[in-house]
């Protein structure tokens, strides 16, 4: 028998379903009170600072009154 439809029998046999569509409130509720939860989120939030700076970049360098001749300029420097 191959592993997956052992897997899938093993579920049948627990009650499980592969899919479940059904909305939960106790589930939300249990995941603001995870701290896991919360951790990932910061870890995300944090990923996309960086990111977030990559596409702002013209616009923070015409804020120091740079043209925009020269906002393009100094975009093509890499900085990483």
């Amino acid at each position: 028998m191959h592993a997956a439809v052992w897997a899938i029998r093993r579920l049948q046999v627990n009650n499980s379903s592969l899919e479940n569509k059904k909305f939960k409130p106790y589930q939300v509720l249990e995941a603001f009170k995870d701290p896991k939860c919360w951790l990932f989120a910061l870890h995300v939030f944090l990923q996309e600072i960086p990111n977030n700076l990559g596409n702002q970049q013209s616009l923070l360098i015409v804020g120091y009154g740079f043209s925009t001749l020269d906002t393009t300029l100094l975009s093509m420097v890499s900085w990483t």
